[in-house]
C-alpha cells in the first residue's frame, strides 16, 4: 500500500512539472512581454533602456533558463511581484486560498455525506 501512495505521489509530481512547463512555455511564447508594455507606456524610453530592462526582467534569457529560475523560486516560496495588483503574489493568493479550502471542505463533506447515504440505501436494498 506504501508503494503504491509512493509511486501516485511520484506520478503526480511529473505531471505537475511537466503541466508547469507546458503552461510556462505557452506564456513565454505568447507575443509580448512586460517590457514591450513598458516601452508603449513611455515613448521617450531609448533602446539601452529597454535592453536593460529586457535583462533586468530576465525576458533576455532562453525559456528553459527562465523555467528554471522560476520553478527554483517558486519551490523557495518566491512567487514574485504582482505588476497587476502592485504586491506581492502571495498576498493576492492567499484570500482566495483560503475561500478555495473552504469550498474544498464543504464539497467533501457533501459528497461524504451522499456516498455513505447511497452505501446504505444500496445496503438495505441488498439485503431484502
Amino acid at each position: 500500500m506504501l508503494g503504491f501512495l509512493l509511486n501516485r505521489v511520484a506520478q503526480s509530481a511529473v505531471v505537475l512539472l511537466v503541466m508547469s512547463f507546458v503552461i510556462y512555455a505557452l506564456i513565454g511564447l505568447m507575443p509580448g512581454d512586460p517590457v514591450d508594455l513598458m516601452i508603449t507606456a513611455d515613448p521617450k524610453i531609448t533602446a539601452a533602456d529597454v535592453a536593460h530592462l529586457r535583462e533586468l526582467y530576465g525576458v533576455d534569457k532562453p525559456i528553459i533558463e527562465r523555467y528554471g529560475n522560476w520553478l527554483s523560486a517558486a519551490l523557495s516560496g518566491d512567487f514574485g511581484f504582482s505588476r497587476l495588483h502592485a504586491k506581492p503574489v502571495l498576498d493576492v493568493l492567499l484570500p482566495a486560498l483560503g475561500h478555495t479550502v473552504t469550498l474544498l471542505g464543504l464539497s467533501l463533506a457533501l459528497a461524504l455525506a451522499i456516498a455513505c447515504n447511497v452505501s446504505v440505501s444500496a445496503r438495505h436494498l441488498i439485503g431484502r
